[in-house]
């Protein structure tokens, strides 16, 4: 996984030596020692880092190495310990629960999706999350989801107006059969009107989205 920053450097995500899950690369593709000096070294048995996002001044990035699975760093390195009460538990124990995409919002809040069927040590089975730039849940999101996802998400993209496109893996949303892709309103409620119109859905497992400028959008992935 990676992002770039408006400076032309670049953020890499993923398996990395040392147990270092992320890293900073200058725009001529040297490596920004400052940054990665700052950043250290997850440190942990499971260190892959899945998703990332940038905004404003920092990145958030998440994955699946333990201490909540999810950290916000400055753009250089340091991290954000206040960020989500110091993260521990925010998403459980690695192994099952890791974070697959996360995406930052116009105004600043996180989009975040994965296997995890907790948030902050209580039961979240939704697979899809957003919270606030201090680590907070938005619950009102969650409150119009209802019952959620039954299955992973493996993509996010937030469309120009706001709406957001899931896809993933999925066959129901809040008990009613949806398969691998919807469009959730700005406030986490079901656009009901892009799912009619999709009649039967997606036959088969959603990997990516994108969105054109002329608002169309582009799906790929296993159907």
């Amino acid at each position: 996984r990676g992002a770039l920053l408006t400076d032309g450097s670049a953020i890499l995500g993923g398996k990395q030596e040392e147990y270092r899950g992320f890293s900073k690369l200058n725009d001529d593709g040297t490596a920004n020692t400052t940054f990665n000096t700052n950043a250290g070294l997850l440190g942990d048995d499971i260190y892959s880092v899945e998703a990332m996002d940038t905004y404003g001044n920092y990145i958030i990035m998440g994955g699946n190495f333990g201490d909540g699975n999810i950290r916000k760093y400055d753009l250089n390195g340091n991290e954000d310990t206040n960020f989500g009460s110091g993260v521990s538990g925010t998403f459980g124990t690695p192994t099952f629960n890791s974070i697959d995409v996360i995406k930052i919002q116009s105004d600043g809040k996180i989009l975040v999706c994965g296997f995890f069927t907790t948030f902050n040590s209580v039961s979240n089975s939704n697979r899809i999350v957003r919270i606030n730039s201090d680590g907070s849940e938005d619950n009102d999101f969650y409150d119009n989801l209802g019952d959620g996802f039954n299955n992973e998400i493996w993509t996010i993209e937030v469309q120009s107006d706001g709406k957001i496109l899931v896809g993933g893996d999925f066959s129901q949303l809040d008990g009613n059969a949806r398969n691998s892709l919807v469009r959730l309103n700005e406030d986490g409620s079901e656009d009901t009107t892009f799912y009619t119109n999709l009649t039967s859905g997606v036959g088969g497992k959603v990997l990516a989205t994108a969105t054109q400028t002329d608002d169309k959008i582009l799906v790929g992935g296993f159907f």
